[in-house]
């Protein structure tokens, strides 16, 4: 998503319908506890952008009961990633990351046709190698390429420089 190079909207899990698939059922809500002694969790209330309560707070009962939190970017204490990151934990993060990116390549670009590009380049610096930065690197080399594609007048692989 933070490339580009996939639409959050298009790609995005329909859980009701995996669960229907795969033999699961999904209930969208927060956790709120877990009752241990009876095999039960406790879901907040679940309310609209109104603050309406649309279902009220109820228990759930389990057989197993998994907890899959997620995570968090870790920067491992670099100095001035914290300060200086966009990290790529959330849509609203990967979108910002990309307008950003856009915006940079749309600045090199207008440098290029004007001639004072010379040294202009879109610079990227990846902090870790997990998942999350080995695949957004390969992206971006994609998403240089296609870039003339999306209004740039001009702007060159060579211009976008990962480290």
């Amino acid at each position: 998503m933070a490339t580009g190079a996939l639409d959050a909207n298009i790609d995005e899990v329909g859980y009701r319908a995996h669960g229907h698939h795969w033999g699961y059922r999904f209930f969208n809500g927060t956790l709120e506890g877990i009752d241990r002694a009876n095999r039960a969790i406790i879901i907040a209330p679940l309310r609209d952008k109104d603050g309406n309560e649309i279902i009220a707070r109820h228990r759930i009962r389990y057989d197993y009961l998994v907890l899959a939190y997620g995570s968090v970017t870790n920067d491992f204490g670099t100095p001035g990633v914290r300060e200086n990151c966009t990290f790529l934990d959330s849509h609203a993060q990967a979108d910002r990351f990309r307008h950003r990116l856009l915006d940079q390549c749309l600045r090199v670009s207008r440098m290029m046709t004007r001639g004072s590009a010379r040294e202009a380049h879109v610079r990227v610096a990846i902090v870790g190698a997990g998942a999350t930065g080995v695949e957004p690197g390969a992206e971006l080399y994609n998403a240089a390429e296609a870039l003339g594609h999306y209004g740039l007048e001009v702007f060159d692989r060579p211009r976008l420089k990962l480290h």
